[in-house]
């Protein structure tokens, strides 16, 4: 059959395709739960990583964005991510950029060897998104700090998450989870089951 230019075969693999995705962002969301949510082992923290991403460097940063709108359906995270899966970005390595669904957000990780230098800043961030076509002014973003180890991936994810909590509180744009200043000691114990009764 053909389709105005496409053939049946085409969108049989196109959907295909599709379906896998939104397994595979299933399944990197669920690595993401259990590495915040369970207290593990470097060795398992490594082991999600490279499953996450196989070409994860030394160190690591994490930026998490949500909508500044709360309004914004959560899907739209999942359709960003499906418009960047049909995009070709073959010319460019690409390796240390990881883009993950999460919650109603999408995390974003950058690792990068010892030899670089790399500051933790919404700088790169904008490159990042600049470069995936995502407009950054839609978003609260959470930056982590700068870890030495991808090994504390759990730790790094953690920050970002909290930045963006407080970004929210304050309505800012952006928070470095060292700008956090005495909610880096309250949004933790929001987590509490007995603060949360």
């Amino acid at each position: 059959f053909l389709f105005s230019s496409a053939y049946m075969e085409d969108i049989i693999i196109a959907v295909n395709e599709l379906l896998k995705s939104k397994q595979k962002y299933l399944l990197f969301e669920e690595k993401i739960y259990d590495l915040i949510d369970r207290s593990n082992s470097r060795e398992k923290i490594a082991s999600s990583a490279h499953e996450i991403n196989p070409h994860f460097k030394n160190n690591v940063i994490t930026f998490y964005l949500t909508f500044y709108d709360k309004t914004v359906s959560p899907r739209e995270i999942t359709n960003y991510l499906n418009r960047l899966f049909y995009k070709q970005y073959r010319g460019t390595d690409l390796s240390n950029i990881s883009l993950v669904k999460y919650k109603e957000g999408l995390m974003i990780f950058y690792t990068f060897t010892d030899n670089e230098k790399c500051d933790n800043d919404i700088h790169l961030c904008k490159r990042i998104l600049r470069y995936f076509d995502i407009p950054l002014d839609l978003f609260c973003t959470g930056i982590s700090n700068s870890h030495k180890t991808f090994t504390q991936l759990d730790i790094s994810i953690e920050e970002s998450i909290y930045a963006d909590k407080v970004c929210y509180i304050k309505q800012k744009k952006y928070l470095y989870y060292s700008g956090l200043d005495i909610y880096s000691y309250l949004i933790p114990l929001m987590k509490e089951r007995s603060i949360q009764t």
